[in-house]
C-alpha cells in the first residue's frame, strides 16, 4: 500500500500561460508559410526594395515564432519584435496604402520589448492593453473586406491566423510566472497538470475548434512525461508534428493512449485503451480526444493503489496499520477526493 496517498500542497513557479505562446508561435509560422507562398509568385517582378522588405516579412514572422515556443523573455526575444516591426515601417515607405495594419504589428513589437524590459507598474498597464494590436489587424482586415477585396474567404483565413497570433502572443508577453500552491490531493487543484474538466474539455472542443486541440496535445504531452518508464517527449516538437506532418496525429494519439494506461496501471486500473484509440483516430479524431482526457481525469483523481487486486497471500498490515489506513481514506471521503461506497468498499479490503 502507497503509504504518500495524502501528500503534502507544494508551491512551485507555474506560467499559467504558456501554452498561449506555444499557440502564438505556431501562427506566426503559419502566416510565415502563407505571406511566401502569397507572394513567391511575383518574387521576379518585385523591386530590390520589395524583395527585401517581403523577405524581411517572412524571416521576422519565423524569429519571433521561435522567440514565442521557447518561452523565453530575453534578448532574442526582444530582437525579432524589432525585426517583426521593420516591414511595418518599410511598407508605408515602398508606397503600401494600408498603414493601419501596420500600426498593429508595430503596436505589438512595442507591448513585447516593454513587457520584456518594463517594470511592474508598466506591466500593469500592459495586462490592460495587450489586446489592441489584434483589435487594430482586425479593424484594418474590416475595412480591406469592405471595399470588395478579391479572395475574401482566403483573406478572411489570413486575417484569422494574424489576429489569433497577436492575440495570444500578447497574451502570455505581459503576464509573468507565478507562484502558486498545488495540492495533490485535489484534482482541480492540478490543472494544468493533466485534469481538466471533461464538460470543459467538450466544450473547448466544439466552440475553438484546432485551437484549443493544438493546447491540449501540448499539455497532454508535457504531463506524460512523468511515465518514467518511456524516454521524454517535447511538448513543443510534438505540436510541431502534429500540425504540419500528415498522419502524426493517429501516431501521437496511440503513443500517448499507451503512456495513459501505464499511469492508469499504476493506480490498479487494468483496462486498456490505445488500441480504441488508434481505431477512432483514423475514422472519427475527436472522440479519442475526449477518451484520453476523461482517463486522465481518472488517473489524477484515483487514490494511488485504490482499485489494485487483493491477493489473499499477500502481506496483511497490522492492526494499527489498519487503523492508519482506515483514518487516511477516511480524510478522502471527508474532502471528498473519493465516494462513500469507495470508502466502504476499501474499508472492506482491509478488515477482510
Amino acid at each position: 500500500m502507497d503509504n504518500n496517498i495524502s501528500a503534502e500542497p507544494k508551491t512551485v513557479l507555474k506560467d499559467k500561460y504558456r501554452e498561449s505562446s506555444i499557440i502564438g508561435g505556431v501562427l506566426f509560422l503559419l502566416y510565415a508559410l502563407i505571406y511566401g507562398i502569397e507572394v513567391f509568385p511575383f518574387w521576379r517582378s518585385l523591386s530590390d526594395l520589395w524583395r527585401i522588405s517581403s523577405l524581411l516579412m517572412v524571416v521576422s514572422n519565423v524569429l519571433l515564432a521561435v522567440g514565442l515556443l521557447s518561452g523565453k523573455k530575453n534578448i532574442f526575444l526582444i530582437v525579432s519584435s524589432v525585426l517583426y516591426a521593420l516591414p511595418m515601417v518599410i511598407f508605408p515607405l515602398l508606397g503600401g496604402s494600408n498603414s493601419i495594419r501596420d500600426l498593429s504589428g508595430i503596436t505589438l513589437s512595442v507591448i513585447v520589448i516593454l513587457s520584456c524590459i518594463g517594470n511592474k507598474k508598466i506591466k500593469g498597464v500592459l495586462r490592460k492593453l495587450f489586446f489592441i494590436p489584434a483589435v487594430i489587424y482586425l479593424i484594418s482586415w474590416l475595412l480591406l473586406l469592405s471595399h470588395g477585396i478579391a479572395g475574401i474567404l482566403y483573406n478572411l483565413t489570413e486575417m484569422l491566423i494574424n489576429f489569433s497570433a497577436m492575440l495570444f502572443a500578447a497574451l502570455w508577453v505581459v503576464n509573468d510566472p507565478i507562484y502558486v500552491t498545488v495540492d495533490p490531493n485535489n484534482p482541480k487543484a492540478v490543472e494544468g497538470e493533466g485534469y481538466i474538466g471533461l464538460v470543459k474539455h467538450v466544450l473547448l472542443l466544439l466552440f475553438t475548434g484546432v485551437i484549443w486541440l493544438y493546447i491540449w496535445i501540448y499539455r497532454t504531452t508535457a504531463y506524460l512525461n512523468r511515465c518514467k518508464s518511456m524516454e521524454q517527449r517535447s511538448p513543443v516538437n510534438k505540436l510541431l508534428l502534429c500540425m504540419f506532418v500528415p498522419f502524426y496525429f493517429i501516431y501521437w494519439i496511440y503513443v500517448s493512449a499507451q503512456r495513459i494506461d501505464i499511469l492508469a496501471r499504476e493506480k490498479g486500473m487494468s483496462e486498456s485503451t490505445a488500441s480504441l484509440c488508434l481505431i477512432l483516430a483514423i475514422f472519427i479524431p475527436i472522440v479519442p480526444v475526449i477518451l484520453m482526457q476523461s482517463k486522465i481525469n481518472s488517473v489524477i483523481s484515483a487514490p494511488a493503489g485504490f482499485n489494485q487486486p487483493v491477493n489473499q497471500f499477500a502481506y496483511q498490515p497490522s492492526p494499527l496499520g489498519i487503523a492508519d489506513e482506515l483514518k487516511k481514506f477516511k480524510e478522502l471521503l471527508d474532502s471528498g477526493v473519493i465516494t462513500e461506497e469507495e470508502f466502504e468498499a476499501k474499508k472492506k479490503q482491509l478488515l477482510g
